[in-house]
């Protein structure tokens, strides 16, 4: 706003405008006047509205919230659901149980049917962890490549990548009924991670392993730079962590999964240094 004495003249921002004094009103096509007979406002027209300057716009950053979601079960139902079921959609199978609800902090709504557990008897749920604890998981049997004998035991070589291997990779199945119930437990091997000892980085496989690469085609080897000789017992300590996934299914059409299980030990690796031995020819003197 720009003022002096008698007139006031109001602008939009970024706007051009012709200013001239009453006198030389005559010689501007586009003149401003002064009404006299007001409070002394400037009369104007604007010739050139010109244009807003380019605004940069910082982005907006929005952490997505997370989902929640609650569930309200019905008297008869056996249980609450799991995610399996209300991704089914399975109509109400034979015999008593109840509906679930599900409603999710993003308006979803979700129904599943879960059958009634007998009186006294456990769900499927149930005798599902109970298998869990039954289920025989073997310790892991770990071997490598290349392997031959030494005074300390199957050894290795430095400089020369060592292959990782697994044996009694494979599922495990146990079943366990109560009361007209039953529930079987499944678990699979899916990763093993190797520590090789040397103070090397963990080696993370999905199989039991193969000369060179294991099933998938992901590296699992390790290459030891430096022999075992200064080491406790002429050896490097080892160790296997073998992780198995868990699923069931029971009574009812019900399945789930059940957390992540693990079993590990340790294993002794003796690496070599290799030799070269020269011999020298003869010939006739």
């Amino acid at each position: 706003m720009l003022s002096w004495p008698g007139a006031v003249l109001v602008v939009a921002a970024s706007a051009t405008i012709a200013v001239t004094t009453p006198s030389l009103a005559a010689a501007d096509e586009h003149p401003i006047t002064v009404d006299r007979t007001g409070p002394g406002w400037i009369k104007t027209e604007v010739v050139d509205p010109g244009s807003l300057a380019a605004v940069r716009k910082r982005p907006v950053s929005r952490a997505a919230a997370a989902r929640t979601c609650t569930q309200t079960k019905s008297e008869s139902a056996g249980g609450y659901a799991t995610a399996e079921q209300f991704r089914s959609g399975a109509a109400p199978g034979e015999g008593p149980g109840g509906w679930v609800v599900r409603t999710c902090s993003d308006g979803s709504l979700d129904t599943a049917w879960v059958p009634a557990a007998p009186d006294g008897a456990a769900s499927p749920q149930q005798l599902a962890r109970r298998a869990v604890g039954r289920l025989p998981l073997p310790l892991p049997v770990p071997s490598f490549e290349p392997r031959r004998s030494s005074s300390a035991g199957p050894a290795t070589l430095v400089a020369i990548p060592t292959s990782f291997l697994l044996d009694g990779w494979g599922p495990i199945t146990q079943r366990t009924e109560a009361g007209g119930m039953w529930a079987v437990v499944t678990a699979e091997p899916v990763a093993a991670t190797w520590w090789p000892g040397d103070g090397g980085a963990p080696v993370k496989c999905t199989s039991a392993g193969q000369a060179r690469t294991d099933q998938a085609g992901t590296s699992c080897t390790h290459t030891y730079r430096r022999s075992s000789a200064a080491q406790r017992n002429n050896v490097y300590t080892g160790r296997v962590v073998v992780t198995w996934q868990v699923q069931w299914r029971g009574s009812g059409g019900l399945a789930g999964t059940l957390p992540l299980m693990e079993r590990q030990t340790t294993f002794p690796v003796a690496v070599a240094e290799r030799q070269t031995v020269i011999v020298a020819g003869g010939g006739d003197r």
